[in-house]
């Protein structure tokens, strides 16, 4: 696992599965918006991009999903070449009661209505 240079979510902190159509070519789910992605439990930070690094239990998630931040655990170290694109970072979510790994991209930060913040 390769250090990130930039921290974009922290531990604690609510975000929302926003898996985009764009997608180029790296990917730590599969499915399609119609029937949900499907998440994995682990990806071998160590081997991905590669043909056996998903890990674990599936999870079945929708755009739209709330998750806790668990931790980040950084970039995967074969694609250090993308280390200046803090999107390919991977975070450690517990979503539906299940943890599962996301590339940043996949996640954004939520925000509540303006009367929740008081």
């Amino acid at each position: 696992m390769l250090a990130s240079n930039k921290k974009k979510y922290k531990t604690g902190q609510l975000v929302t599965i926003n898996v985009s159509s764009q997608n180029e070519g790296y990917a730590t789910y599969s499915g399609n918006d119609v029937n949900g992605y499907m998440f994995y439990e682990k990806i071998n930070l160590k081997s991905y991009p590669s043909h056996n690094d998903f890990l674990g239990n599936e999870i079945r998630l929708n755009n739209g999903d709330k998750a806790a931040v668990v931790k980040e655990l950084g970039y995967p170290e074969r694609m250090f070449f993308h280390m200046h694109r803090h999107d390919y970072n991977v975070y450690e979510i517990l979503v539906n009661g299940a943890i599962c790994h996301a590339f940043q991209k996949d996640l954004t930060l939520t925000s509540f209505p303006e009367h929740l913040n008081e």
